[in-house]
């Protein structure tokens, strides 16, 4: 699969794929009826139905906005009876019209647990913003740390992506870094307009004050 052929607007779909997330041997969900959201330059996010998890769950004051699935509210749980581990778990729980299927359903980030999809541990997005799982069948450009302007080109999850998950950038898959510069091209190009602006204020105003000499 290919991650720059995934929609957008994002498309939910139903997933007969075994999730399962545990933390040091102890299962923490488990299920074959969760949907999967996909999204271009994204990995799927699945979205758990809470009757799979076996942990109880806290709501935390964490509110998140999502242009297309609306307003998330956030979660924490105890590992371990010991460890409490806030704001790695969300939902929906007023969804917008295209996403009301996973109304209360949870979503995880992949950690500080570890996070199974039909048997593979999978590799989190990079970064620490969204919550894509990443796994080794997945090509293309994945969007990274903070949004548009940090990608991650990848594709095998096993191999390469795992030896660069914490990099800002691993190319792997022969000419995928022309698609980095997709990224790139917009961004400098934004950075010339804005530098043109800059340089025309600072020229007014250094006109304005040679006319008041």
């Amino acid at each position: 699969m290919n991650v720059q052929s995934f929609p957008r607007p994002p498309l939910l779909e139903r997933t007969s794929r075994h999730l399962q997330i545990k933390y040091k041997g102890e299962l923490i969900a488990d299920t074959t009826e969760a949907y999967w959201v996909l999204e271009t330059h994204h990995p799927p996010t699945y979205y758990l139905p809470p009757s799979s998890v076996k942990v109880p769950l806290a709501k935390t004051g964490r509110k998140t906005w999502c242009e297309w699935k609306g307003m998330a509210t956030y979660f924490s749980l105890r590992l371990g009876g010991l460890e409490d581990v806030g704001n790695r778990i969300w939902t929906y729980e007023a969804p917008t019209a295209g996403f009301e299927p996973i109304r209360g359903f949870l979503s995880f980030y992949a950690g500080p647990w570890d996070c199974f999809v039909d048997g593979e541990q999978v590799v989190p997005q990079p970064g620490d913003f969204y919550g894509g799982w990443v796994t080794a069948e997945l090509q293309g450009i994945v969007k990274g740390r903070t949004g548009n302007l940090d990608p991650v080109v990848g594709c095998d999850a096993s191999r390469e992506w795992r030896g660069v998950r914490n990099s800002s950038l691993a190319v792997t898959n022969h000419g995928q870094i022309w698609h980095y510069l997709d990224y790139l091209v917009p961004y400098f190009t934004r950075c010339a307009f804005m530098m043109r602006w800059r340089l025309m204020a600072c020229w007014s105003t250094l006109l304005l004050n040679l006319a008041k000499i």
